[in-house]
């Protein structure tokens, strides 16, 4: 019964509404509205597509690059502490150090020959420099103190 009340309300409240003609230009306009977020919707989507294409085609460009620049450094400065070495060279220096930057020098060669990338050559490159660092600090003559009692 309730609801009969309600029903019967409403569509007398939805009679005494006023009723007019639209103007004629109206659906027109709606759909030339809806067309342009459409195609604005297709823009922003075309867009975030080409943004995320071209970071796909940069930032592998860039991080070759950035590793090339790290393994130039590596190198320049492998080079540098050889060239020290071999200056300040005493004498036999220690062993098993030597025979570690033979071995790193084996890899670097294996590396090369089979045509290694940035990635591969650089950590055998920083090896061989903290292998350097260890030549020269371990050939350094030692300082010995003169102790009076």
């Amino acid at each position: 019964m309730a609801n009969d009340v309600d029903i019967a309300g409403g569509r007398a409240v939805l009679a005494n509404l006023p009723e007019f003609e639209p103007d004629p230009r109206l659906w027109s306009r709606i759909v030339a509205a809806r067309r342009r977020r459409q195609r604005a919707r297709f823009g922003w989507i075309s867009a975030g597509l080409a943004a995320t294409l071209a970071a796909g085609l940069v930032l592998p460009r860039i991080a070759i690059e950035r590793g090339a620049t790290d393994l130039a450094s590596w190198q320049r400065q492998s080079q540098a502490l050889e060239r020290e070495w071999q200056a300040r060279a005493t004498g036999d220096g220690d062993a098993r150090a030597r025979a570690q930057l033979r071995l790193i020098d084996g890899e670097l060669q294996a590396a090369y020959d089979r045509a290694a990338t940035a990635s591969e050559l650089t950590p055998l490159w920083r090896q061989r420099s903290e292998a350097l660092h260890d030549l020269i600090d371990r050939d350094e003559p030692r300082v010995r103190a003169v102790t009076r009692l």
